[in-house]
Formats: structure tokens, C-alpha cells, sequence
């Protein structure tokens, strides 16, 4: 329904702020502020991802990737390519209706389970093909 390749830049990191860093000024560790539910990786960047995974200790941060990524990015002062945080929403338990113009909408908590985030992705879906005439 829209060309994302449009919004990413191939040869930087591709990341848009985490909805707790914009609402609440959430830092985690005063590193953190960017979510990684839709992250891009250049060719360039791979052994920098790799080595994230390759040589962290996971249990000591409550998301598998997230908080070491963005640690990696701040002691490493990477510049990033910051993508609107229309590509990458976390549900946040209200309603979705024809106002809501975001593209994606993760619903990774605050639902009701299987079938309530069925219905979730199936409204926002009819709402935004609306929202492009689709």
C-alpha cells in the first residue's frame, strides 16, 4: 500500500524513536530511544548487528535485542537514519479509528490476546486502505 523502500536509506542504520522516548522520555539505561520492531541493516552494518547478538549477555535486559542495540548506537555515536514513527507504532490499548494514519501498528501488548489482535491488524487495515482510497 506505500513504498517503503522510498523511507530507507541503504547505507545507515534504519530506525524510528521508541513511543515510550516520545511520550514519557523512557531512556531505560539513558541510552535507550529507539524501538526495534522495524529496523533496517545495511550490508555495511551486518558484523555490528551480528556482533550484538554474538557477544551480549541477554539476560540482563528485559527484550532480547532491543536495549543492546540501542546501547551499541549510543557508545558507538552512530548516525542513523530516523524513520517516522508512522512506520512503527506500538498499540497502546486505544481505540483505532479513521484518524489513526500510521502505516504499521505493532500490537505486541496491551491486547486481549489472538483474536483481539486479529481484529485489531483487520481494523486498521480497512482504515488505512480507506485512508488511501484503496
Amino acid at each position: 500500500m506505500y513504498n517503503i523502500k522510498e523511507m530507507f536509506d541503504t547505507n545507515k542504520i534504519n530506525l524510528s524513536y521508541d513511543g515510550s522516548y516520545l511520550k514519557e522520555n523512557f531512556t531505560f539505561n539513558g541510552k535507550f530511544k529507539y524501538n526495534c520492531g522495524l529496523l533496517g541493516i545495511p550490508k555495511n552494518k551486518q558484523e555490528w548487528c551480528e556482533n550484538i547478538y554474538h557477544s551480549s549477555n541477554h539476560r540482563k535486559y528485559p527484550s532480547y535485542e532491543q536495549y543492546h542495540i540501542n546501547d551499541s548506537i549510543y557508545d558507538n555515536k552512530i548516525n542513523i537514519n530516523l524513520l517516522d514513527n508512522k512506520l512503527n507504532k506500538m498499540y497502546d490499548a486505544r481505540p483505532i479509528d479513521s484518524n489513526d494514519n500510521n502505516y504499521n501498528i505493532h500490537y505486541t501488548w496491551k491486547t486481549g490476546g489472538n483474536e483481539h489482535k486479529r481484529e485489531l491488524i483487520e481494523k486498521h487495515c480497512r482504515i488505512f486502505a480507506n485512508t488511501l482510497g484503496i
